[in-house]
């Protein structure tokens, strides 16, 4: 009975050592959390994938609203991402069926690198929504419409 439960314990040890190595391998290389600061999420939702001159280098890791702005914390990998202050973010789509991405673009090189926990902001610039985008092709196409009258001509 004793043998038992020496064997027993024995074996919980070697399960929680095997279950601590893991949980610390699959946290290694990743950095403390980089803040995103994005004025709409537009799609982005925790598990976004993070890219860096188009290799993935992190995700999404959460999201929240603070200020009237969506703040995401992002987890990136620290020796594949040399990300420095400066650099900025993009939304993009990713394929036909509308993933999104956020692209880190860099800025000026030899900057500073990023620390953890610091942040980073969405580069600036015209950022359309799918439906603003499909208001103006339509608003195109009625003054087309209307230019061309009401019977246009066939070819």
């Amino acid at each position: 009975m004793t043998l038992r439960l020496g064997l027993l314990l024995a074996l919980a040890a070697i399960c929680l050592g095997a279950a601590l190595v893991f949980a610390t391998r699959s946290q290694r290389g990743y950095r403390q959390p980089l803040i995103a600061i994005l004025p709409r999420a537009d799609g982005v939702r925790e598990g976004t994938l993070v890219t860096y001159l188009g290799l993935q280098v992190g995700q999404v890791r959460r999201l929240r609203i603070h200020d009237g702005r969506v703040v995401a914390e992002l987890r990136v990998r620290g020796a594949e991402s040399p990300l420095r202050r400066g650099d900025s973010l993009r939304l993009r789509t990713l394929g036909l069926l509308g993933d999104k991405v956020l692209d880190v673009v860099p800025g000026q090189p030899g900057g500073p690198p990023l620390r953890d926990g610091d942040t980073l902001f969405v580069a600036a610039g015209p950022q359309l929504s799918p439906e603003e985008i499909w208001d103006s092709l339509r608003g195109h196409r009625e003054r087309d419409s209307a230019k061309l009258g009401p019977n246009p001509p066939s070819p």
